[in-house]
């Protein structure tokens, strides 16, 4: 049995140091003292004749501090204002004569320092997952960001834009950027005054800065001088790779991936999870949320947690290596500090104290030891204080009778403290102003002190041009938004409009893909041909007036123009998807050609599997991408932007393969939030040019509103996130997928008014579209409120006693609210299921080029979907406290009277139709078996209720049949997988009110729910 790393009275006395550490001031010197002590030591260990090699993990902390440099980073780089002026130290001023080292300097300093963490060392640094996750997730803000500010800057140009052309404006930007550089100044006053009066200076600094963060975090994520934990497939992403090359160590993947899944070390790796997140979780971190406090918790608790699992198998496996984490996070270095010392294999370094970064002469070095061993004898009668047993004292007692000692030997620590600073920075000054290049060293120096209010007025004395140089940048910036907005107004589609966009995903999936994908990865499809042959094709359209041929009124859109659908094979998002490109259509096609005459089905009846390479798909992309660049005609310019639709819809499903969601929808939205920002401004153009690119924009929708709802389920019912959190929790999941699906009804409706006649004005028919009525729009709408349901159920079930829906009236309003929308979803499912059949069996199956088996397949899998989607919800019904008399159906001897069953009174006709279809069609459906299971049970406990035995008789019958659902249904109650499921949810709900019954005696009468 493995023995814990931290028994209960230890934790207990480590969140009592954590309390008390936050509210003292003089923690900050205690932070300081740890990291020089720790600095000193290392730069001794060093000195030793084999020395382990340091593997820098390396904190966001230190990543947003290289793009953004935001005041709350420089701050914590100075330990929290000990090393500069602080108000709150008795005597101190900002630029008074105790203060050795400016705010500019340090600055300087600090961008020094991350220069040579992030960019200098010959070691790349580590990039754990957790933070790899978080640098996605910040670029994402950032964007927004930029598109918010763009947004807000694009409603107030001026009314003389009106007929403004492209030309116009490069010729003014020519004119404006060839001025010298003592003229621009007034030249740009001028051209803002008369055609953005409205645009405000604080507008543009705040475009500027995202712009500018948004280019540093792109060119981070492209060249940035990082490794992930990951196999040598990773080429020079990966730590293995890095070890081989530089040290000639060698790492074996296999080896790591055995231990990592050893029992006792999953233990370890969730009990340090466990603490660390627990006790980062209770730090306060400034104007953050609590799910974004519980957010940055699991990610710092999982970042330790796996570095003491490297750290462990590098001593295991006798490797000569050891990983360090750099961070400047106060909460970081108190969580250490507050953990009993040598149990957790995690070195914390502060940024500012790498001995790894200094080359010391041995009296600089003493000197720096000297501040060392006066900031301890200053802190030394504090030293036991701090460590405090939470049993034997009460931390809060003696707060007030030690603020004011504590307010003076803060003073006196910190001019102890900054007698460092000097030291360091003259040792990496020299040091880096060496190893830099001379442009790289003048730019941190000219950016630090243009940032410093106090220096500003010699920013012009010591930059070349510097203010010039970021006026000039940002004429660019801001012609480039004139510029697009021009090119909306004319094609809001226009190919560069779509590359701009575009272009900036080729660096997110190059850095997604080597730590999601090895190199010869693949993903599972299955493809369905709907392709029509030239002459059939031919004779349809003609006989629709040049028109593209469609299917009768329920189908999903014109046949030539999509040859064919795909459907992931992993049944966790086994979702079909229309693709609407030539080009990406012949590339599926070679992939299917490549399946042996064996496993191929030439009837066309069953869809192709093939394996496709996600190298390929992700090649496929970036061609497609480098293709809207090129100059073409309009219909080029089409299929262009929809042959990069289709690719960017098979790169999203090779990530969402992975479940990696996040990633997939990030991917998609950076092209839909234009075709967003079009249609919320009513911008949309109708030409029949446009029909394909609306339809592909329609599948993506669809795509973001799957990968949403599948967020949301493994949120609430995986991660335990509550329904309806401060900021993007569940609720906003859902409102997301509702946005999205409502979006994809809006592609569908303007691809219906492509085909409208040019002549006639559109109206939309009473009954839905035309030619685009979308079977899998009302099947995805009634699928989310069926999960809404369930995670609605279970929040009633877990609240509190004095929630007011445990009132019985709120209870019994929103019960009838579900009955009258479930019972809405069950006629519309039944109805759809119809039509589908009704299409397939009419003459030619329902397809203009007859009887193509493929298009009765499909038809065939949209009923057999409605149906099922209709008996799900009679699963619920006959399980939760909706219709309490529907659950009679599980009783020997009652039953409900038909009319409180009215419209599941055909249930037993949709199941034995739903068991055909997927029997002649091979259907492979998640919840078939616990449909199958629960209704089987229905049917023989009604056979028992009709059989005219005494009640007495049947009694042994009907608690044989529970028993054997039971059993039946025990391996779906229990089976694998990381998520707990929809089904999982949905069929331990359901033994739970099985398993009642069996337990009542056969007297008493069916529990109400």
């Amino acid at each position: 049995m493995t023995t814990p790393l931290f028994d209960d009275r230890e934790i207990a006395k480590a969140a009592a140091r954590l309390s008390a550490a936050g509210r003292r001031r003089i923690t900050k010197v205690f932070r300081f003292r740890n990291a020089l002590h720790a600095f000193l030591r290392d730069v001794e260990r060093a000195q030793w004749e084999d020395p382990p090699i340091k593997i820098l993990a390396v904190d966001t902390s230190e990543i947003v501090a290289a793009i953004t440099y935001p005041r709350p980073n420089f701050t914590a780089f100075t330990f929290n204002g000990l090393l500069i002026g602080n108000p709150e130290v008795k005597g101190d001023h900002s630029r008074g004569e105790s203060n050795l080292i400016s705010e500019s300097e340090l600055q300087t300093l600090d961008r020094l320092i991350l220069q040579h963490l992030l960019e200098g060392r010959r070691d790349r640094f580590l990039l754990l997952d957790d933070h790899a996750d978080e640098v996605a997730i910040i670029r994402n803000a950032i964007l927004r960001q930029q598109r918010v500010d763009e947004e807000a800057l694009r409603g107030l140009l001026s009314e003389k834009f009106k007929d403004f052309r492209i030309d116009n404006l490069e010729r003014i930007r020519s004119w404006l950027l060839g001025n010298r550089d003592g003229a621009l100044k007034n030249e740009w006053k001028k051209f803002r005054e008369g055609f953005l009066p409205l645009w405000r200076e604080g507008m543009l600094d705040a475009l500027q800065e995202a712009t500018r963060s948004l280019r540093t975090i792109d060119n981070f994520i492209r060249d940035g001088h990082y490794t992930f934990v990951r196999s040598s497939e990773a080429g020079v992403r990966s730590l293995i790779t890095g070890l081989k090359d530089l040290h000639g160590i060698k790492f074996d993947w296999s080896a790591y991936e055995n231990f990592a899944h050893r029992d006792d070390v999953q233990k370890i790796h969730g009990e340090i999870c466990d603490v660390v997140e627990r006790m980062a979780a209770s730090m306060p971190r400034q104007a953050r949320s609590r799910q974004m406090i519980d957010q940055a918790a699991r990610r710092d608790a999982y970042a330790f947690a796996q570095i003491h699992l490297l750290n462990c198998f590098f001593h295991e496996q006798q490797i000569n290596a050891r990983v360090e984490l750099v961070s400047r996070s106060s909460t970081l270095h108190d969580i250490i500090a507050a953990l009993p010392e040598g149990r957790l294999h995690v070195t914390l370094r502060h940024p500012l104290l790498m001995p790894d970064i200094y080359r010391f002469e041995p009296d600089a070095l003493a000197a720096i030891g000297d501040v060392l061993q006066r900031v301890e004898s200053l802190i030394r009668p504090y030293m036991d204080d701090i460590d405090i047993d939470p049993v034997q004292s009460d931390t809060a007692a003696g707060d007030g009778e030690r603020d004011e000692e504590e307010a003076h030997l803060l003073h006196q620590a910190a001019l102890a403290a900054r007698q460092a600073i000097p030291l360091l920075r003259d040792v990496l000054t020299v040091q880096q102003g060496r190893e830099q290049s001379e442009g790289t060293f003048t730019t941190i120096f000219h950016k630090t002190f243009r940032d410093d209010p106090a220096r500003g007025h010699v920013a012009h004395a010591v930059a070349d041009g510097g203010e010039d140089a970021v006026l000039r940048e940002t004429i660019r910036d801001i012609f480039d938004i004139l510029a697009r907005n021009l090119r909306d107004r004319d094609d809001p589609f226009s190919a560069s409009t779509i590359r701009d966009l575009v272009s900036r995903n080729k660096d997110l999936i190059a850095f997604e893909r080597k730590r999601t994908f090895s190199d010869d990865a693949t993903f599972a499809v299955r493809l369905l041909d709907f392709h029509v042959d030239a002459e059939r094709c031919a004779q349809a359209q003609s006989a629709t007036a040049d028109r593209p041929s469609t299917v009768k009124a329920g189908f999903c859109g014109p046949i030539p123009e999509m040859r064919y659908a795909v459907r992931p094979v992993d049944p966790a998002f086994g979702r079909l998807f229309h693709l609407y490109s030539n080009t990406i259509a012949d590339f599926l096609a070679e992939r299917s050609r490549e399946i042996t005459a064996g496993d191929f089905d030439h009837t066309g009846f069953t869809p192709t599997e093939i394996k496709l390479s996600v190298g390929l798909v992700l090649d496929k992309l970036d061609e497609s991408i480098d293709h809207l660049s090129q100059p073409t005609d309009g219909t080029g310019t089409a299929d262009a932007v929809v042959r990069h639709l289709g690719a960017t819809l098979l790169a999203c499903l090779a990530f969402a393969s992975r479940r990696k969601f996040e990633t997939a929808i990030n991917i998609a939205s950076t092209i839909l939030h234009h075709v967003t920002s079009q249609m919320r401004r009513g911008e949309l153009n109708y030409n029949p040019g446009n029909l394909r690119r609306y339809l592909a924009y329609r599948e993506l929708f669809l795509f973001r509103h799957y990968c949403e709802r599948c967020i949301a389920m493994d949120e609430f019912f995986s991660r335990r996130r509550s329904f309806n959190d401060s900021k993007g929790g569940v609720i906003k999941n859902f409102a997301r997928a509702q946005r999205d699906l409502d979006f994809a009804a809006l592609m569908a409706e303007a691809a219906e008014r492509c085909m409208a006649d040019p002549a006639g004005d559109y109206k939309l028919a009473p009954a839905g579209l035309k030619h685009f009525n979308d079977f899998r729009l009302r099947l995805a709408h009634m699928s989310s409120w069926i999960d809404q349901f369930l995670i609605l159920i279970t929040t009633e079930k877990q609240a509190l006693p004095e929630n007011d829906w445990k009132k019985l009236e709120l209870e019994s309003v929103r019960r009838r609210l579900d009955i009258w929308t479930a019972a809405g979803h069950v006629k519309e499912a039944v109805g759809d299921a119809y039509r589908a059949r009704e299409l397939s069996e009419e003459p030619g199956g329902g397809d203009v080029s007859g009887g193509h088996p493929i298009v009765r397949r499909y038809l065939a899998h949209i009923e057999a979907r409605s149906l099922q989607n209709a008996l799900t919800i009679f699963l619920l019904f006959i399980t939760f406290r909706i219709a309490p008399e529907m659950h009679r159906l599980w009783n020997r001897s009652r039953i409900p009277s038909p009319e409180r069953i009215l419209v599941f009174r055909d249930w037993k006709d949709w199941w034995c139709r739903y068991k055909d279809l997927r029997h002649t069609y091979t259907f492979s459906m998640r919840i078939a078996e616990l449909i199958d299971r629960s209704l089987e049970c229905l049917t023989t406990i009604e056979s028992i209720r009709a059989d005219q035995r005494p009640d007495s008789e049947k009694r042994a019958d009907h608690r044989a049949a529970l028993e054997a659902f039971l059993r039946a249904t025990a391996q779906i109650s229990s089976g694998g997988g990381e998520e707990a499921t929809f089904i999982r949810v949905l069929s331990t709900e359901i033994r739970s009110r099985v398993e009642e019954l069996a337990r009542l005696d056969p007297g008493d009468k069916t529990p109400a729910g």
